[in-house]
């Protein structure tokens, strides 16, 4: 008898860790993942069959290749420069009030592997601190 109140606090310790976890929202994980449009233009500007470029597209000539519009309603495409794009949530329209911009950073592989030649790696990028919890676990890390 006297171990059953021991039992319910035990319980209700789980219970409430359990409570706290967050799980990324479906539409932030979904834009991240509608960025592969966005690194498939990057890949295909930096090696274009030739390998006379091999190089990052600047800002100018990567708004022509207008992968930029692939995001959809809930966020955004915003290329920074040579490699560099975040992408930009709406937080009206994901329904919650988060400030959550997370950054892809392309990187070239060395030594060259033909098709698999650039890294892209996802950062917190502009995602304030209290809201990182909303991010995946690879895109918590600094830029």
């Amino acid at each position: 008898m006297k171990l059953v109140p021991v039992a319910l606090f035990c319980g209700f310790l789980a219970s409430v860790s359990l409570a706290e976890e967050v799980v990324v929202p479906e539409e932030v994980d979904d834009c991240i993942k509608k960025s592969a449009v966005v690194k498939l233009a990057i890949a295909e500007f930096f090696d274009m069959g030739d390998g006379t470029k091999n190089r990052f597209p600047k800002r100018d000539e990567f708004e022509q290749l207008s992968a930029l519009n692939a995001a959809g309603e809930c966020c955004a495409f915003v290329y920074v420069d040579e490699g560099v794009f975040d992408i930009d949530m709406d937080e009206q329209l994901l329904g919650f009030g988060a400030s959550i911009q997370p950054r892809i950073t392309a990187t070239p592989r060395e030594p060259y592997q033909e098709n698999l030649m650039i890294d892209f790696n996802c950062s917190r990028g502009q995602t304030a601190e209290a809201d990182l919890q909303y991010l995946p676990e690879p895109c918590r890390g600094e830029n």
